[in-house]
């Protein structure tokens, strides 16, 4: 190496900046540091940083971090007209060069692949910064097209939400992921205050996939390209936007809902829909909860009046049979303000109106039996028209069954109590 050195600055010293002499120097550099192991590679440190000085710094690019010995090989096996010189060989000046797209792209695809080897599973991150890195040696409108020409190249990491783990990802999957409304941005370190309210829908949506993307990191790579209809930072809300929480859940389709609990968290931080339709389908799903109904922006949503008697809401199910998914759980009646119900669509269950529908449709109790003595008693306190009164099932027998009172030969029995004659024997007593 040192003849090597000294020959070279003596006697090639006109002829450096040539083609064909910084080809051969850095095709025997990559070839060197390819069979070398690390531990030689340090031994020989000042001997090898003084040769990769010859190789004229727009032909050379230092490496950002460490990365794993077999890692590194895998990229010096690659023919290339720019040597990739490891940090700690880096001579001054530093590297400036431009790699070629061919040349780029099959570096990255070699890192791509190495993010699913036992070396790479462990070293992640180093991987993904020389990704970027590499990347952005590009200007900022060819990096853009370059990174939508191979959209399946994994290049910056993404903390999923379910797992609270870093994992890479592609352009195509965060295009993905973006579509169905579940990426969020968050600038800084990721604390749990950075997270915002993104943990609380991916709670509410448990099998969607919700993911953080750092905005620094994701401008860098994905920088505006007008020309080509993209613009990086549109349609991705921060972590803190409710608004953007609740149409996300609009606009899932598949997948189930998260529990009455994990929605309640979500909706005392999210319940503001403003005007946006997919967020007020959301808003419509986190209190219904049925995805079959996602879809149905029309529909009444019922929520029991607080402190009603929960007769009433045995009523309104014994009318309703059809419609149970509407009715709100009484543990997210007080999660949304009333001045939002109409928007909603939201209706309190109301003793009147039930009574009302009752009387207006003529509509039977087709099991009164599931009403407990004291509800039955509650409505029929509450019902003013005769009529009505005597024909609903909710009549007690001195027994205990509920019967109409519209019936021949119904009686109420006695204050004193029922008799134990022939006639009471043969009628049906209340």
């Amino acid at each position: 190496m040192d003849y090597l050195a000294e020959f070279l600055e003596s006697s090639a010293g006109h002829c450096l900046a040539a083609e064909n002499l910084q080809s051969l120097l850095i095709g025997a550099l990559r070839n060197g540091l390819r069979t070398a192991e690390q531990r030689e590679r340090r031994q020989v440190a000042k001997k090898a940083r003084r040769l990769i000085e010859f190789v004229e710094p727009e032909r050379r690019l230092a490496l950002s971090i460490e990365l794993p010995d077999s890692i590194l090989k895998s990229l010096w096996e690659i023919d290339s007209p720019t040597l990739l010189v490891p940090r700690d060989l880096e001579p001054e000046p530093l590297g400036c060069a431009k790699p070629q797209g061919h040349a780029l792209a099959t570096w990255l695809q070699v890192l791509d692949r190495a993010l699913d080897s036992n070396d790479g599973e462990h070293a992640q991150d180093p991987i993904l910064e020389v990704m970027q890195g590499l990347l952005k040696t590009l200007p900022p409108e060819a990096r853009g097209h370059f990174l939508r020409t191979n959209p399946e190249l994994r290049v910056i990491g993404v903390r999923d939400t379910r797992s609270d783990m870093e994992k890479p990802a592609s352009f195509q999957y965060l295009e993905r992921v973006r579509a169905a409304g579940t990426l969020f941005r968050f600038a800084g370190g990721l604390r749990d205050t950075s997270k915002g309210i993104v943990p609380l829908l991916a709670r509410a949506i448990p099998d969607a996939e919700v993911c953080l993307v750092r905005a620094e990191a994701y401008r860098a790579l994905f920088p505006n390209d007008e020309t080509a209809g993209y613009v990086a930072d549109q349609g991705i809300p921060t972590a803190s936007d409710g608004q953007a929480c609740l149409a996300a859940l609009g606009l899932q389709s598949t997948g189930r809902v998260g529990s009455v609990a994990a929605r309640r968290e979500l909706l005392k931080r999210a319940n503001d829909p403003d005007a946006d339709k997919n967020a007020r389908r959301g808003l419509r799903l986190l209190l219904h909860g049925s995805l079959d109904h996602r879809t149905d922006d029309t529909a009444k949503l019922w929520i029991s009046r607080r402190d009603q008697h929960p007769a009433w809401s045995r009523l309104w199910a014994a009318l309703h049979k059809d419609d149970q998914w509407s009715r709100v759980p009484d543990e997210l009646a007080d999660t949304i303000p009333r001045t939002r119900w109409t928007d909603a669509n939201i209706a309190e269950i109301d003793d009147r109106s039930l009574i009302d529908e009752l009387r207006r449709t003529g509509a039977g109790i087709e099991a009164p039996e599931e009403f407990s003595v004291e509800e039955r008693d509650e409505i029929l306190s509450r019902i003013e028209y005769e009529e009505l009164w005597r024909h609903l099932p909710l009549h007690t027998t001195v027994g205990g069954v509920p019967v109409s009172a519209a019936h021949e030969r119904v009686y109420l029995a006695p204050q004193a109590g029922p008799c134990d004659d022939a006639l009471t024997r043969n009628a049906t007593v209340i």
